[in-house]
């Protein structure tokens, strides 16, 4: 058995399975498969996105955070010390061997925790002798290192040494890393290294001493990447940790107790060379912040173990594809005006709660990609919308032009009927008279049978002359021939007319005319109005009972009313029974024909007339019609 597929695209309706000819046919409809479409769209906008790391505008957002989340508390355990230009401008130059003999002194008698000199001893100025001091002197310290920005695997660490006379003093990696092209690109220093190829370097290290945490894999937010395990720094604005300057250490001129247990870190703040400082998440200035402010910054983040924690990848593109999809509902579902305050509303709604993870959390969530998804789905999916909308617009204009045809080609066709059936109805009538009136003795059953004819193609006279007004009426043919009349005059001789048919069923029609003077009106409309709200009334209303038919004036209008004591009307229907066609329940149960054109027909005569028809019902206690005409 062969099985054939027949896509049919737009289709609104599902179709059975076909057989024939041995051969399966399933017919499926593209709309089923829009959701799958749409979901695979924004799967292949995220995808695409993600080819693009786009590190330098993440960044960007990542410095924007930083800058505006609450800055937290330092530790206060690293002091820092500044050749800073008082230095300069104290001992007329850089600081020599025997000023930094001095100064090692002085903080020896307090015993710090840690000394961190960020300086080449080489280049000191200097005899021998004042060297080998020096390094003496430094010696007796516990925990002394000198950094160097040189990074060594643990198999070559072993030959960082400094030359003579201070290759007995550690000498340790502590380098500032800057986001170049792996990255951001922009040489911002937004990370540390922690460890290269096994080996520890000095931030940890000295971090250690206070929270003991000897892998640096256990630092909150610590990562692995080609060898070496990176952190993200929370960095303070620049002046956090303020220096003391070189020269007044020296000179003594500081508390007591000043670097009890702390990790001092000396270094350069001369603002003369750009060497000595790093761009930050809060300037990008060549001199945003010295190097040794960094240290500080580093240290203390590992102190705390309060690094930045981002998000993994395949989390970021899940993120993504979810906020690609949600933003292709919105276009797809929602009309264009609110679905672009909705997709900003998103945007912001996803911007804020990333600042929230971020500022309250320490998590970092990449904003880029997400956000671009946003607006590359709108601006994809928005053209997409139109084309089908345009097409369905096609469709419901080309429907619409076949129903007006179709329409037209129906009022047509009815105008035409009813003129040609009113010609033979007249001529029943006719004949059924002159019978009725011929001298030959005719009997009772004959009699009784004329006079069924007669009845009937009256009825059918009249439900012809519904169809033919209401062709009138969809062609807007009727035009109003007002003359001056009374309306009391009309409805007398509407009540004289329909006498004899209350009187068949016992009811009585009892008038209650005011005097009213003339209006003009269109005498045969109006006439069609009233006969009809009376003819309903008699033959909806029980037998022995009566029929009320009163007019006044009030307001500067002629009020007409037709009360009857009939089944009355359910509420649920009272607002459907002026639409064309429309019978009631109780109608549509009863014996009783109809056409459900006469109420239509009334309202909008009376409607031609700047007048207003109205209905006050309730179920088994009748129903009361008001015609309200204006006076003038």
């Amino acid at each position: 058995m062969a099985l054939e597929l027949l896509i049919i695209p737009l289709d609104d309706s599902y179709e059975s399975v076909k057989k024939g000819f041995g051969r399966l046919k399933f017919v499926v409809r593209w709309k089923q498969f829009y959701p799958l479409v749409r979901f695979l769209g924004a799967v292949a906008i995220a995808l695409a996105l993600h080819r693009f790391p786009l590190y330098y505008l993440e960044g960007a957002l990542y410095d924007g955070r930083m800058r505006l989340s609450p800055m937290p508390a330092i530790s206060g355990n690293i002091l820092t010390i500044a050749v800073d230009a008082k230095t300069l401008a104290a001992l007329q130059g850089e600081p020599d061997s025997r000023d930094n003999t001095k100064i090692i002194e002085q903080m020896r008698a307090e015993n710090p925790e840690a000394v961190m000199y960020m300086s080449d001893p080489a280049k000191w100025a200097g005899t021998s002798p004042d060297k080998t001091a020096f390094a003496q002197e430094a010696s007796r310290l516990t925990n002394f290192f000198f950094t160097t920005e040189q990074i060594a695997p643990m198999s070559q660490y072993a030959h960082l040494k400094l030359s003579k006379p201070f290759d007995n003093l550690s000498l340790a990696s502590a380098p500032l890393t800057r986001d170049n092209i792996t990255f951001a690109g922009d040489k911002v220093t937004r990370r540390a290294l922690l460890a290269f190829e096994g080996q520890l370097l000095l931030q940890p290290i000295l971090a250690n001493l206070h929270n003991h945490i000897v892998n640096p894999m256990n630092y909150r937010g610590s990562y692995e990447f080609d060898g070496s395990i990176f952190n993200y720094i929370w960095f303070r604005p620049t002046g956090t940790y303020k220096p003391l300057s070189f020269v007044d250490i020296k000179d003594g001129r500081f508390p007591k107790g000043t670097f009890r247990n702390k990790i001092v870190i000396i270094g350069h703040d001369t603002q003369l060379d750009t060497d000595d400082y790093v761009m930050t998440p809060y300037s990008r200035h060549p001199l945003a912040m010295s190097r040794l402010e960094a240290q500080a910054n580093v240290i203390d983040t590992l102190i705390a173990n309060e690094g930045i924690v981002r998000e993994p990848q395949m989390l970021n593109l899940l993120l993504t594809i979810l906020v690609a999809y949600s933003t292709v509902l919105l276009v797809w579902r929602v009309r264009p005006a609110m679905g672009i305050l909705m997709i900003l509303s998103q945007a912001f709604g996803f911007c804020f709660a990333a600042y929230v993870l971020f500022a309250i959390f320490g998590v970092w969530v990449n904003m880029i990609h997400p956000l671009l998804a946003i607006f590359v789905s709108y601006y994809f999916f928005i053209p997409y919308r139109l084309i089908v909308e345009n097409k369905r617009s096609w469709e419901y204009f080309q429907k619409n032009r076949l129903l007006v045809q179709v329409e037209e080609l129906k009022t047509n066709f009815l105008s035409m009927m009813s003129h040609d059936l009113k010609t033979p109805i007249a001529r029943i009538q006719g004949m059924a008279e002159l019978a009725l009136n011929e001298p030959a003795k005719l009997s009772t059953g004959q009699k009784d049978a004329l006079k069924t004819i007669m009845r009937s193609s009256d009825e059918l006279g009249r439900f012809i002359g519904s169809i033919l007004d209401l062709s009138r009426i969809e062609s807007k043919e009727v035009k109003l021939q007002k003359t001056s009349k009374d309306i009391n005059t009309v409805l007398k001789e509407i009540i004289k007319k329909y006498e004899f048919n209350a009187h068949l069923r016992n009811i009585t029609l009892v008038s209650k005319l005011d005097p009213l003077f003339s209006i003009k009106v269109d005498v045969d409309l109006i006439r069609q109005v009233f006969a009809n709200l009376v003819e309903n009334a008699i033959k909806y209303s029980p037998e022995n009972s009566n029929i009320i038919v009163s007019s006044k004036e009030e307001d500067g209008k002629i009020r007409v009313s037709v009360i009857d004591n009939g089944a009355g009307i359910a509420k649920d229907e009272m607002e459907n029974i002026f639409l064309k066609f429309y019978r009631s329940k109780a109608a549509k149960a009863s014996p009783i024909k109809g056409s459900g054109l006469g109420l239509y027909l009334a309202k909008y005569f009376v409607d031609l007339h700047g007048g207003d028809i109205t209905v006050e019902s309730e179920p088994q206690k009748g129903s009361t019609f008001t015609v309200q005409l204006p006076a003038q």
